[in-house]
């Protein structure tokens, strides 16, 4: 079960990877990715943003990975703003334990709610070309990518396209937080 397992909150862009992407392929060895690769001998990354959205939709094209496009439909894939007291656990104004909603059909849970995901890509507000293959974002900036939406997001900025949510990669605040990648060969 999820019972103990809550998002983590408020890492850095910086604490998570270390060495700044794209300039390195590969996390920094103090990071949160480099220690987990160095005890598994697997590559772990943030995913890029192109990659986050490929997982959060597991092949829909609505709004919401269950196929809607409505407010209720959230309502049952993760906590924002307008559900924090529907009785799925956590404090009212705040993240909820992971697996309290429904997930996609990978089973990917909480890609539209509890905590906004760091993703590897600079922010832009410029669209992803949507003629490539496996996409990245601009290769300088100085705010990182955050998709997903928060417990304190609205509706729009949770949906699977929403691109308006970056920070700086050395901030954390209460409703950021994180989700691994693994290359796998």
């Amino acid at each position: 079960g999820f019972a103990d397992a809550l998002p983590v909150e408020r890492p850095t862009w910086n604490a998570i990877r270390g060495l700044s992407w794209p300039d390195s392929s590969v996390a920094g060895s103090d990071s949160v990715m480099g220690r987990l690769s160095a005890k598994t001998g697997l590559m772990f990354d943030l995913p890029t943003e192109a990659q986050w959205e490929y997982a959060c939709r597991a092949g829909t094209t609505s709004l919401y990975n269950n196929g809607g496009d409505s407010e209720s439909d959230l309502g049952a894939l993760g906590r924002y703003s307008g559900d924090r007291s529907d009785g799925k656990g956590g404090s009212f104004n705040y993240y909820t334990t992971v697996g309290s909603y429904v997930a996609n059909a990978w089973g990917l849970y909480d890609m539209h709610g509890n905590v906004k995901e760091w993703c590897l890509d600079y922010y832009s507000s410029d669209p992803l070309p949507a003629s490539a293959t496996d996409p990245v974002g601009p290769t300088t900036g100085s705010s990182r990518m955050l998709r997903g939406g928060g417990w304190e997001s609205s509706a729009s900025f949770c949906t699977a396209a929403n691109r308006w949510n970056c920070a700086a990669p050395s901030d954390g605040y209460a409703d950021t937080g994180f989700r691994v990648k693994c290359d796998v060969e």
